[in-house]
């Protein structure tokens, strides 16, 4: 009997966030290479911009926002999280009942799969993870490898290692972050000028600071600001207008510098083939560790050059010909890589052609064929 590949998540889907994003462009590879694949989610059915199907599981499923504020009152929210994905692991084990016997299921929420895996039709559970589990999660993972053979799929070698520290027992294995293969920079044409430098994404992540306020420093000391345009792209409006009063206290033109609040992602490629420079200020902290933005990729696709701090840079363990690096919390350290760069692309107007054979092993093609080597029913 012919494999089905489930994949399951409690989150909302379609969505333009990065896990959206990065689930509908694997799923299509897959269904490409010619497998049967579902994306199972709580709130849709029909089909995502990708074509691949949607499987609308459980009836209002997700926790409303009234209940949610309700619950936030009381202050027990943090546990909705866990009950939205437990109710969405039971209603997904009532469809698993009705498929054929022969079933991998893939998801990246340990406890969406834990009725599931009690199924006899599954044969195989795959959890990816995107950063380093928490205690609840770990429990999850060592009552699923008991009861069905698991594999653990993270997006990078160190956070592969970091993971294999706990001792699971679990078999691991790395599964990229990646682009498609209509971002890649075909024709290397040179950078435009005046440089353009760009930082796409928003000002937190999950609770997190993305340390925008360092980037902002960093551009009101550049020399040679008066040579380049920075723009800010995805931020709230809120927060837009918040940075935009931070930059004039520090003194940047306004001329120099535009918010565009919203990017549909379907337009990203064509936006970053004028881009110069791709900023990614994240500093290296527990959140972070286990992360590997989806910009990276995307920049790198483009021959964008990339500057990070050195620590998350380090890291992610990517060559520096790739992602060039600037001192952890010195705005003027980024300034002064910031001027040489601009001064550099001014000159020769040269992408970076190491990132681009970089992105080129980290396509969705490649991505899938990785997972289905690993799935291995």
């Amino acid at each position: 009997m012919n494999r089905k590949i489930l994949f399951l998540t409690s989150a909302r889907y379609p969505t333009e966030k990065a896990y959206g994003v990065t689930t509908g462009n694997t799923v299509r590879a897959l269904r490409e290479m010619g497998e049967e694949i579902e994306i199972w989610n709580p709130g849709n059915s029909g089909n995502d911009e990708y074509g691949n199907k949607l499987v609308l599981i459980g009836k209002n499923n997700r926790i409303d926002r009234k209940k949610l504020y309700e619950l936030t009152i009381l202050g027990i929210d943090r546990w909705t999280y866990y009950l939205d994905q437990l109710k969405f692991s039971l209603d997904s084990l009532k469809g698993i009942m009705k498929e054929n016997e022969n079933l991998c299921i893939w998801s990246r929420f340990p406890l969406v799969c834990l009725f599931p895996a009690i199924s006899r039709n599954v044969k195989l559970v795959v959890i990816e993870l995107h950063h380093q589990p928490n205690f609840i999660a770990r429990q999850i993972l060592r009552i699923i490898k008991r009861i069905k053979p698991l594999k653990v799929a993270l997006i990078s070698r160190k956070a592969e290692d970091q993971f294999n520290l706990f001792d699971f027992g679990i078999e691991t294995f790395t599964l990229e972050m990646s682009v498609p293969e209509s971002f890649i920079h075909q024709n290397v044409v040179p950078l435009e000028s005046p440089p353009v430098i760009s930082f796409l994404g928003k000002s937190q992540s999950s609770g997190h600071s993305n340390n925008l306020e360092l980037m902002f420093e960093a551009f009101s000391k550049m020399k040679i600001s008066h040579q380049v345009a920075i723009e800010i792209v995805g931020l709230e409006k809120t927060e837009s207008e918040r940075f935009n009063r931070f930059a004039r206290q520090l003194s940047i033109p306004s001329t120099q510098l535009k918010f565009i609040d919203h990017l549909p992602h379907t337009n990203v490629s064509e936006y970053l083939n004028r881009i110069s420079i791709g900023l990614v200020p994240y500093e290296l902290n527990k959140y972070n560790s286990g992360r590997f933005p989806i910009k990276i990729i995307e920049y790198a696709s483009k021959g964008i050059w990339i500057l990070a701090p050195e620590k998350f840079a380090n890291n992610l363990q990517i060559p520096t010909d790739i992602i060039q690096t600037y001192k952890d919390g010195d705005p003027l350290d980024l300034s002064e890589k910031l001027d040489v760069l601009i001064e550099e692309i001014r000159s020769t107007g040269r992408r970076n052609l190491a990132a681009i054979e970089f992105a080129q092993l980290h396509t969705y093609k490649n991505r899938a064929a990785k997972l289905v080597l690993q799935l291995g029913l």
